[in-house]
């Protein structure tokens, strides 16, 4: 019993976090939809609530942003709040971290660095932005990246997920793209770059960069076509990428794999997912996996893989899925 009540409170936290990472670019209509869902369980908007608790302490974070109090005090109805909730959007998502959610859902989808990054997007979301140079970006679901932009360099560092980039031409400053694992530089191309727990990977859709691992050790030049993995203390070899189709994956919202672990897909589909995915790494690694995956819908996904593979996929509650091997 205990135990199912664990589960109710951490899909009702991931919901409520879920919700605010969403308002920064929240229509009229998901704005009222969010009410809606406060009004529906007393616990929901618990889950809001509580945030204002520990306000005064999240404060203290970033103090050049604009009083996270402010924003919350000023109350979640939806007539005349619309642009509230827009002027302080970075802010809210300071919040969530005084939601009451258990600490592996917290690491896994909100980490700190996340809460705290320039720019991110939510769970399912896919944001594009133009930065003060021209270039663009887009970020893919649960993605963040800080940027600092000056006279001599252009850097983003992707905090967390995978990011799309279209670099704007600029030969007296260099765009780089760095993670834990290494960097991409380039002065003008358009490349993907995916960050995982162990690896960086780099797949060129035009023209080429200089990837370099962390330690600074010899750079590889990758170009149209082309990928790469990057660990902290070396290159993968170069290989072979479809880049027409990678394009296409990014435009329709699916996940194109090829020849890949189990686990490492279950771990992108998780980031696209509102809940959890709950699988054993050590046990699924065996399995491998080639396929084209639609991430606007997780419980297809899931379902495809289980028709292809010995799955069982068991859903507890909408918001926490198990896959284990068929029995």
């Amino acid at each position: 019993m205990q135990a199912a009540t664990n589960t109710m409170q951490a899909s009702i936290a991931a919901q409520a976090a879920d919700w605010l990472t969403r308002l920064e670019d929240a229509s009229e209509e998901e704005l009222r939809a969010f009410h809606a869902w406060q009004q529906a369980d007393p616990r929901h908007a618990e889950a809001v609530q509580s945030m204002q608790a520990m306000i005064e302490q999240l404060e203290g974070l970033r103090p050049q942003r604009d009083s996270a109090h402010s924003a919350l005090s000023a109350g979640w109805s939806v007539n005349n709040k619309a642009h509230t909730l827009r002027k302080h959007a970075t802010t809210l998502t300071l919040g969530l971290l005084a939601l009451a959610l258990p600490t592996w859902l917290a690491l896994q989808h909100f980490p700190l660095d996340y809460l705290l990054a320039d720019i991110h997007s939510g769970t399912a979301q896919w944001k594009t932005q133009t930065l003060a140079d021209n270039s663009r970006i887009t970020l893919n679901s649960n993605s963040a990246v800080d940027i600092d932009f000056d006279a001599s360099q252009r850097v983003i560092t992707l905090v967390q997920g995978e990011v799309l980039v279209d670099v704007a031409k600029d030969a007296a400053r260099p765009f780089i793209v760095k993670t834990a694992h290494g960097s991409v530089t380039a002065l003008g191309t358009r490349f993907i770059v995916s960050r995982q727990a162990d690896v960086t990977q780099l797949s060129m859709l035009e023209s080429q960069v200089k990837a370099m691992p962390a330690t600074e050790s010899s750079p590889a030049v990758v170009s149209q076509g082309q990928g790469i993995a990057i660990h902290s203390n070396e290159l993968g070899p170069v290989h072979s990428i479809d880049a027409a189709s990678l394009e296409d994956a990014w435009r329709l919202h699916q996940l194109v794999v090829q020849d890949r672990p189990l686990p490492e897909v279950l771990a992108a589909l998780s980031r696209h997912t509102h809940g959890h995915i709950s699988y054993d790494q050590a046990s699924l690694q065996h399995l491998r996996v080639t396929a084209v995956l639609p991430l606007d819908d997780s419980q297809q996904a899931l379902q495809l893989l289980a028709d292809s593979l010995p799955l069982r996929i068991r859903s507890y509650t909408p918001w926490w899925v198990m896959v284990d091997a068929r029995p």
